[in-house]
Parts: structure tokens; C-alpha cells; sequence
């Protein structure tokens, strides 16, 4: 994998040193170089750069910066003299702010130059998994949740995505509405690095499941064509961002939630022993025929079940029974589910 070849360049020493250090430690896809205003066009000169970070106290007029790529000021806001020269270069980065987020900034950036450059070889398919049901409520997020952090437990790389109208996921993995999977649908066709892109835009939750912002209108969801669903999962799988892809489902079996359980290498039906669910799960199962790819690589998780020993309603493998858990909170839920094991997670992910 070709390393991005990065220059950082500031008078305060004591700041750059933290940066490079820090970059160094989280990221092993960058090649690093630190520079102060003496050594920073002299190097310049030497080597060509992808991306130069420096601050105007590092910088002067007669500096070229033809052999940088992607030339990025670090700006600081109290000083009138850093934002006339971010205004000049044109990009930026906040200057204070916590390293994760400059390096999606900086890798965001990047990527959008179309310059063929990735930070992932594109030759491996991630395994990919979803988990639905046809019935509301039954706590498939929860389940789902806890199957990624679990997932990332064992030591597996795993991305957890949610195509829910209005999703609820960010009471457990402190998403916010913002830039991502939104972002990453708008630039599959502009002929960008999108596995950088990817990169620049996904988080990592305590536990180590990576994940993406909300959508920022929540119709958004409801717009994905066919066709986009096809190509965004297509590229996400390839990216080798992740080994697995855990996809929480809405309740339809229509349009793009029947491009997922095409592309799944395995489906989790969520089933709880109310009588609603049990309607629609057999309802749903009397049509086999139709659906009969999907059932042939489906496993029922049983949530809140009164019973753990009892067979799904569909006749099929039950991977787990996870009782009914009283919690004020899903957190709470999740963390039980977790810390106990109740998950089945090497029977699930097999």
C-alpha cells in the first residue's frame, strides 16, 4: 500500500511534534516530514509531496509549492495574518482541533483531487450481513449493534451501516445528522478515490466499530435508487475499509432492501414472540417461493424471548435467544447483551 507523503511545517515545534507524533501513532498510511520556516522550502525543492500542512509562521512568498499536491493551511482564527493566507491557498484545516478529525479533513480533501492514488488495494470483498424483520419493534437495532461491537470484540475490522427511514442508531454510537453515507452516495459518480473518501468520512465508535454520521435529511434514504444502493455497496465492500458489514434494514422488501439481501452473504431475521411479529414473520415465511435466495441464507436471532429454548415460527436455524432485558436505556440493553454474551456472535458470523 502507497504511503501519502505528508509535510508538516510550523515554528511552534512543541505543536508540530504532537501532530506528526500523533498521525504517526493512529495512522501507518503516512509518510511524515516535519519542517519549520527554515527547512520548509529547502525540502520543497527535494521531493515532491502529496499534502503540505503549514502554518503562516512557517511560510513565506518566495516558498513554491508546485511540488505539493495538496497544499493545506493550518488555520489559526485568532491571527488575521493565518486566515489572509488560508484565503490565498485557498484550503484549510483548523488548526486546534482533535487529530481524527483534521485527518478526515485532510484524506476528504485528498480524495476529491481524482488523482488514482488509494490507501486500500480494492481486491477484497468484505462479508456482508443484515439483519431484518418485518415487523417494527423488535429490537433489530439493538441486536445489530451489539453484533458489531461484538464483531469488533473478536478482533475483526466491522462497519456498521443503517438504511432505516429514521434511524435511532445514534443513541448508540454517537452518530449525528452530517457528511456520510449521504456524501459518499453524491460523489460515486464523480470519478473520485472513493475508498479515501470513505476513509476521510467514517468514525470509530470506544469499541471499535466504525460507523457513518446519520443522513442529513432523512428523505435522503428514502431516494437511494436501485442503482446507487447497487454501486455504494459494491464500493464499500471493495475498499477493505472493514472484514465484515453488518447493515440494519428497515421493514420493507422492497426496492433498495432487496439489493442488500441480494449482496448479504448472510440475513438475521429478528423475531420477538409477540403476537404482531409472529403474524407478519409467518406471513413472510408462507411466501418462501418467492424469496427463496434469501431463506437459503437466513438465521433467526430470538429477542426478548420468554423461552429460550423455542424453535423461530419459520422453522429456521436460531443462532440466539436473548431474553427480555429491563433498561431504562438501549445503551444499557446493549451492553448486557454484550458483556454476557448473549449473542451466539461465532454461530451468527459463520
Amino acid at each position: 500500500m502507497k504511503k501519502l507523503k505528508i509535510i508538516i511545517a510550523d515554528n511552534d515545534k512543541d505543536y508540530s511534534q504532537r501532530l506528526f507524533s500523533a498521525l504517526e501513532h493512529k495512522y501507518s498510511n503516512l509518510d511524515l516530514t516535519l519542517a519549520d520556516s527554515d527547512g520548509f522550502g529547502k525540502l520543497l525543492q527535494k521531493r515532491i509531496y502529496d499534502i503540505a500542512l503549514f502554518d503562516v509562521s512557517a511560510y513565506s512568498a518566495d516558498i513554491n509549492l508546485k511540488n505539493v499536491k495538496l497544499p493545506l493551511v493550518l488555520l489559526d482564527e485568532d491571527y488575521d495574518d493565518s486566515i489572509r493566507l488560508a484565503n490565498d491557498i485557498g484550503k484549510y484545516i483548523i488548526k486546534y482541533q482533535h487529530v481524527e478529525i483534521m485527518y478526515r479533513e485532510m484524506i476528504g480533501y485528498f480524495s476529491e483531487m481524482g488523482n488514482g492514488q488509494t490507501l486500500n488495494s480494492g481486491n477484497i470483498s468484505s462479508q456482508l450481513i443484515c439483519f431484518y424483520s418485518p415487523a417494527g419493534g423488535t429490537g433489530k437495532t439493538v441486536i445489530s449493534c451489539a453484533a458489531a461491537e461484538m464483531t469488533a470484540n473478536r478482533g475483526n475490522r466491522v462497519l456498521y451501516l443503517n438504511f432505516e427511514d429514521i434511524a435511532s442508531y445514534g443513541l448508540l454510537l454517537e452518530a449525528r445528522p452530517g457528511k456520510g453515507l449521504d456524501e459518499i452516495i453524491y460523489q460515486l459518480d464523480k470519478g473520485i478515490n472513493m475508498p479515501m473518501k470513505i476513509s476521510s468520512l467514517v468514525k470509530k465508535s470506544k469499541s471499535g466499530v466504525m460507523y457513518f454520521d446519520m443522513f442529513s435529511n432523512i428523505m435522503d434514504v428514502t431516494e437511494i435508487t436501485n442503482e446507487k444502493m447497487s454501486a455504494l455497496l459494491d464500493t464499500i465492500m471493495t475498499s477493505d475499509i472493514c472484514e465484515y458489514i453488518i447493515v440494519d434494514m428497515n421493514t420493507s422488501l422492497k426496492g433498495v432492501n432487496s439489493i442488500i439481501m441480494d449482496k448479504s452473504d448472510k440475513i438475521i431475521l429478528v423475531e420477538t414472540p409477540d403476537t404482531v411479529c409472529r403474524e407478519k414473520m409467518e406471513r413472510f415465511y408462507s411466501q418462501r417461493s418467492m424469496f427463496e435466495e434469501y431463506f437459503s441464507k437466513a438465521a433467526v436471532v430470538r429477542n426478548k424471548a420468554n423461552d429460550p429454548g423455542a424453535d423461530s415460527v419459520t422453522g429456521l436455524e436460531v443462532v440466539s435467544s436473548v431474553p427480555k432485558l429491563n433498561s431504562d436505556t438501549t445503551e444499557i440493553v446493549v451492553e448486557e447483551i454484550v458483556k454476557k454474551a448473549r449473542l451466539d456472535i461465532g454461530r451468527l458470523l459463520s
